[in-house]
């Protein structure tokens, strides 16, 4: 139709891959969208693929979560209910933790929130300053034991790239500050290299 969906398809070799299934979102109507998917994997007993995205059936942009043990069949889970937009989500799975981030603008600038497996999906405020955070991005370290969090803030007056662990209380620290020049966005997939 004249939406957005999110498809999912598997492979055992990356060369076949399963026809594409629709990742169900709860969203019966089928008239809204579903955009921007993020996708972890937990890679426990069995496999749990856990993917989120934007989603507008309300008016505006809310954050959705599904996750599957087979990729074929989707328990969907709401993420966010504020009527104001919360987008772009990034999504970790460490330890069995699962992280969730997102941009949000239920405040006066943009924010960056999150949420976790183990705070029953609370929406928690990571960095709320009075500059735009944007664009998060996690990298998930199993030796360390922490999420690494990646994100852009104008803060500067420019877009840099500022980083911080889970659990730091720190608002920040900028790894592209280079005056005059701004940064886009941090990588959407980042990799923990142990060793």
């Amino acid at each position: 139709g004249n939406k957005w969906n999110i498809y999912v398809s598997k492979s055992a070799d990356g060369t076949t891959w399963s026809t594409p299934l629709v990742v169900n979102f709860n969203e019966t109507s089928n008239i809204y969208n579903q955009t921007l998917a993020a996708i972890a994997i937990d890679h426990a007993a069995t496999d749990v693929v856990y993917i989120a995205c934007e989603d507008d059936r309300d008016g505006n942009k809310d954050i959705w979560m599904s996750y599957s043990t087979n990729g074929t069949s989707w328990t969907p889970k709401r993420i966010t209910t504020n009527t104001k937009d919360q987008t772009d989500p990034t999504i970790a799975v460490n330890n069995h933790i699962v992280y969730l981030g997102w941009t949000d603008s239920r405040n006066a600038s943009t924010d960056f929130y999150g949420t976790n497996s183990e705070s029953s999906w609370a929406n928690i405020p990571v960095v709320v300053t009075g500059s735009n955070q944007s664009s998060i991005s996690y990298a998930a370290d199993p030796i360390d034991n922490v999420v690494h969090e990646f994100w852009v803030d104008d803060v500067s007056g420019n877009y840099d790239i500022l980083y911080r662990k889970t659990g730091s209380g720190s608002n920040g620290i900028s790894v592209t500050d280079e005056p005059g020049v701004g940064k886009n966005r941090p990588a959407a997939g980042l990799a923990i290299i142990n060793g």
